[in-house]
């Protein structure tokens, strides 16, 4: 998976760990040499993003995230948790009948369902197994947040004749790609999580933040199948590895930038980048 990162998108990924402890410029500046970005680049997205209204400072020139929808937070941030994110699947369908978009809603409207594990089942009709641990409003919730119509419909639907549904459990999701990805990913923090403690701690910095974010990516916009159509195992190692590299990983930060008071090592997730 190639990841882009830019000066805004690292500075978004540092605030949104710092526990809402506002970071003074100087600090950012250093991190930011990490990723070869120079203090006039730094500097330059940090006004910027004052403009945006992304973040905000004090009088101190201390700069913090502003808060994001907690309902968004906490889907994102969703697989660290210990409730199960599924529940066993009854055959049943969650449905969102969306009324003829233009095109630049329907990019969007993709976008939303893609983050929710949904595909096109017919035509303006979006579709997933109803095995989520979430009920209806909170999903309806998310979407909204991430761009659904207000016209849109989300429902419950089951008992569809067979020659309508087969097609979506049988081409909808890309299950094969989904357990080779992950497998790949898993293997390559292991054996990161192995050499990290040895390598030059600026090297280690970037090779965590790097696939971390790759690992994360991954976890997130997993559609969550039910293991009718997808053995789930393979999420499951990810995420157990994922939160102890996590934890590795944030001891170097904490090594390299004491005080800087992170919850996780920093990461991004380019899928949420909305401005």
């Amino acid at each position: 998976m190639k990841l882009t990162i830019t000066p805004k998108l690292f500075i978004k990924s540092i605030l949104h760990e710092s526990n809402n402890k506002a970071l003074p410029i100087k600090g950012l500046i250093e991190m930011g040499k990490l990723f070869g970005f120079n203090a006039n680049a730094i500097r330059v997205t940090v006004t910027r993003m004052l403009r945006e209204g992304l973040i905000e400072n004090d009088e101190r020139g201390l700069y913090r995230l502003r808060k994001s929808s907690g309902t968004l937070q906490w889907y994102f941030t969703r697989w660290r948790n210990a409730p199960p994110l599924t529940v066993p699947w009854n055959g049943s369908w969650v449905c969102c009948l969306v009324p003829k978009p233009s095109a630049g809603e329907r990019k969007k409207t993709a976008r939303a369902f893609a983050l929710m594990g949904m595909i096109e089942g017919t035509p303006h009709m979006w579709v997933r197994p109803d095995n989520l641990n979430m009920d209806l409003d909170r999903m309806r919730q998310v979407l909204d947040h991430l761009g659904l119509k207000d016209t849109a419909e989300l429902f419950i639907g089951s008992r569809f004749r067979p020659r309508l549904c087969e097609p979506w459990l049988k081409y909808g999701w890309p299950m094969g790609e989904l357990i080779r990805s992950c497998g790949e990913i898993r293997t390559r923090l292991t054996e990161s999580a192995r050499r990290l403690d040895t390598m030059p701690l600026e090297n280690a910095l970037v090779e965590s933040y790097l696939l971390g974010s790759e690992a994360i990516q991954w976890l997130v916009t997993d559609p969550l199948l039910p293991g009718e159509l997808m053995e789930t195992g393979h999420r499951e190692a990810l995420a157990r590895t994922m939160l102890r590299y996590d934890v590795q990983g944030k001891h170097l930060w904490e090594k390299a930038f004491r005080g800087l008071g992170l919850d996780h090592a920093p990461s991004h997730l380019r899928i949420v980048e909305n401005r």
